[in-house]
Formats: C-alpha cells, sequence, structure tokens
C-alpha cells in the first residue's frame, strides 16, 4: 500500500516524474499505485 509521503523512495527512480506530478497531488497517488502494482 502507497502512504501520502512514500514519494522520497520514488525520488531518485523518477525524480524528473515526480518533479512534474508534484503540483498535481493527487495524480502522484494515482501514478505511484500503479508504480507499486
Amino acid at each position: 500500500m502507497v502512504t501520502d509521503t512514500p514519494l522520497p523512495i520514488l525520488i531518485p527512480q523518477n525524480s524528473k516524474l515526480f518533479l512534474f506530478d508534484f503540483s498535481s497531488f493527487p495524480l502522484i497517488r494515482y501514478a505511484t499505485m500503479n508504480y507499486e502494482m
């Protein structure tokens, strides 16, 4: 499961995506959920 702050772990792997989706918080969680799955 993904929490509200598991992003730091994905930063090194998807730094550009993280910064780009950083503006869209809901999009981040959606992307992280798909990444985890």
